[in-house]
């Protein structure tokens, strides 16, 4: 399951300076169809096993620096 979560400011409860972020958390379907949290609580943990998954590589890219800033300054062409 993905979730949204922040990391409070030290001492409060309210602050969040540091913005959003995306989490992720195991979960499990039961006999009855339904999806769970696979450590079985109503709330996620702070922290969760990685999956045990092959690697897999990204081929290198070629390195570039060469850009033009659109005329409208709302998007970057890479050339």
């Amino acid at each position: 399951m993905a979730h949204l979560c922040t990391r409070p400011f030290p001492g409060t409860s309210l602050m969040n300076p540091l913005g959003r972020e995306t989490a992720i958390q195991k979960c499990i379907w039961t006999e009855d169809g339904w999806l769970r949290l696979s450590h079985g609580g109503k709330l996620p943990t702070l922290e969760t096993e990685a999956p045990n998954l092959p690697s897999h590589p990204f081929p290198a890219e070629e390195p570039r620096d060469h850009f033009i800033i659109n005329p409208s300054f709302t998007s970057i062409i890479f050339s």
